[in-house]
């Protein structure tokens, strides 16, 4: 910060990694969600932080390797949906629906 400006206050949220649920890797259901949460492992980038060997003695003999690959691609496509949220100010879910962002046109006005 330069002497004599203000500090901005930065939105809640910026440079964060948005709390993605740990129901969203595959193979976890509610019942294993349930039990990573009483565990203390209530979000995506909580399981991805857990070692493995811990990650097999609570829930077995699974492909815990392959979900922290796809935890990994959850992750980023958290963080790449809420800079899109914050440039455009719209909310987009995590699957399901493909939306499309309007573009602007030459004169400035949004194009559908």
């Amino acid at each position: 910060m330069k002497p004599g400006r203000p500090s901005r206050p930065s939105k809640p949220g910026v440079g964060q990694t948005p709390r993605v649920p740990v129901e969203k890797i595959d193979g976890i259901g509610p019942s294993r969600a349930e039990l990573l949460r009483q565990r203390g492992i209530k979000t995506v980038e909580a399981f991805r932080k857990t070692p493995a060997k811990n990650l097999r003695e609570l829930l077995g003999d699974l492909a815990i390797g392959e979900m922290k690959k796809q935890s990994t691609k959850l992750i980023n496509e958290a963080r790449r949906r809420a800079r899109i949220q914050e440039r455009y100010g719209e909310v987009f879910p995590m699957r399901g629906v493909n939306l499309t962002v309007p573009r602007r046109s030459l004169t400035g006005g949004v194009e559908s």
